[in-house]
């Protein structure tokens, strides 16, 4: 008997999910949510995809490549971070080697003190770190590599990170995975 109430519970909500009814539940008590001025809410735009539907109904998907990533942080009202990471392929050195690599570009709202961008190759086991002192409000940090095996990934990915040192604090970003190189 269970069995039969629990699947006819579930097609009715599986009818108005699909009809789009609307449903209502409620709560015995309600709680107030107060958000801090203190909380990191990072955002990322990590690519777009773009869907278009052809008169005769089918589906075309077209990927734009990620081609920045961009973090805003929130720390304090006063002292807000901003930084992107791009990712570029160089093309080959001299000794036919593919080189790439990742620029970041920070801005605050207060003077940047130092950052170390942080990166991790596809294929590398461990982070190598490239740091910078900054004394204005704006900096840059780049962090090039070269592969020198004798067969490199064709398209590498890398994960990048930063530690941001403003005169009032220390800020982490994540980048993730950057992808698709840009040529430079």
């Amino acid at each position: 008997m269970k069995k039969v109430v629990r699947r006819i519970v579930s097609m009715a909500l599986a009818c108005m999910l699909i009809l789009g009814l609307p449903m209502s539940s409620y709560a015995e008590t309600t709680e107030q949510i107060t958000v801090e001025d203190e909380t990191e809410r990072p955002m990322k735009l990590i690519g777009q995809e773009v869907v278009h539907i052809k008169y005769d109904g089918s589906i075309v998907r077209e990927v734009i490549n990620q081609k920045e990533v961009s973090i805003l942080l929130y720390s304090l009202a006063d002292d807000k971070v901003t930084c992107n990471a791009s990712y570029y392929y160089l093309g080959k050195n001299s000794k036919n080697q593919p080189q790439y690599q990742v620029v970041m570009n920070v801005s605050a709202k207060v003077t940047l003190k130092s950052s170390v961008l942080s990166t991790q190759a596809e294929g590398i086991s461990t982070w190598h770190n490239n740091t910078v002192t900054h004394s204005g409000k704006t900096g840059k940090n780049t962090r090039t590599f070269v592969y020198t095996s004798s067969n490199p990934p064709s398209n590498p990915y890398c994960y990048a990170k930063a530690t941001i040192k403003t005169v009032n604090g220390t800020h982490n970003c994540s980048f993730g995975k950057l992808t698709n190189p840009k040529s430079k």
